[in-house]
């Protein structure tokens, strides 16, 4: 079984090293030096405290043909859909599993629609991982890998559970995913435009009167879609907050490396639906306007307008 692993990033470059100690594992991407490093020394793994080296094969965007894989996994970048979706379609074949990890929402409709080959499932983990530099990745945060039930689920636990990952079997992915949605709306932007670590979120006064703010927006919107997470937003996001308390948000890291960040899949979306549902939420919409300048909501803020 050859197992290929979509993206360089930390979580796609955690997944790689611990898939890659039992698995033939191949990670594919653009990142020269993180690539290049790799394939001369291994990828190194730190987790709980010990470290590993890990032999990966290391595929470029621009040497793809004439590879395909039983299993892929998705770990790019949510604003990176519309550009990897050929190339997901050349690295499968009829047979092959495809699962999806990514942050935020929206992303299953689009690759069923867009997906020509394989089976497609939609996943979502709460793993988190950190590089430091190119060809080393630390775990920052133990996490579950939640799968929805289905004719492959169990071959896929077998397979993860081999690489000693967290998984469970669920029969309300949306459920999960609406979770993880409402955990990083909270605590992700407001890290990323303060440059705080999500502990200050609950231990910072002035700032935690903000993050109940936006909280309380993220349930408006629960409500009105008839949505049950069990629990209220700001249960859900204080308690992940003061359990990853000396860690930094992926989009808090993504603005000091300046590169573009996932707010349209996660605020994005949550403003899409308010709009659709005439709700106005003040917080969400200003933190849109602070990220403006590197992705065009302009269409978007104007239909949010009309709700106020």
């Amino acid at each position: 079984m050859n197992i290929g692993i979509l993206g360089t990033g930390a979580m796609a470059s955690f997944y790689a090293a611990k898939l890659g100690q039992s698995y033939d594992c191949t990670i594919i991407g653009t990142w020269k030096e993180q690539l290049s490093t790799i394939e001369n020394d291994g990828l190194e793994l730190i987790e709980n405290g010990l470290s590993v080296i890990v032999d990966i094969n290391t595929l470029n965007y621009n040497d793809i043909n004439n590879h395909s894989f039983d299993i892929l996994f998705i770990q790019t970048k949510t604003y990176q859909n519309k550009a990897v979706i050929g190339i997901i379609n050349q690295l499968v074949h009829e047979g092959s599993i495809i699962i999806n990890l990514q942050n935020g929402a929206g992303n299953k409709q689009f690759f069923e629609s867009n997906i020509k080959k394989g089976h497609y499932i939609q996943a979502t983990t709460t793993q988190a991982a950190f590089i430091e530099k190119p060809g080393l990745v630390r775990e920052t945060g133990k996490g579950t890998i939640n799968i929805p039930e289905s004719q492959y689920s169990t071959g896929i636990k077998h397979l993860l559970d081999d690489c000693n990952f967290e998984i469970e079997i669920t029969t309300d992915i949306d459920k999960i995913i609406w979770k993880k949605l409402v955990i990083n709306a909270c605590i992700n932007p407001l890290t990323a435009l303060l440059n705080i670590n999500n502990g200050e979120l609950v231990s910072n006064q002035s700032i935690h009167v903000i993050f109940r703010k936006v909280c309380q927006e993220c349930d408006d919107i629960l409500d009105e879609l008839k949505v049950s997470l069990e629990t209220n937003a700001y249960n859900l996001s204080s308690k992940v907050a003061s359990f990853t308390a000396d860690n930094s948000s992926s989009m808090r890291n993504d603005i000091k490396n300046e590169k573009p960040t996932e707010i349209g899949s996660i605020v994005g979306y949550m403003l899409s639906l308010s709009s659709q549902k005439h709700i106005y939420l003040p917080q969400m919409l200003e933190w849109i306007k602070s990220y403006d300048s590197t992705i065009n909501y302009k269409e978007l803020l104007l239909q949010i307008e009309e709700t106020k």
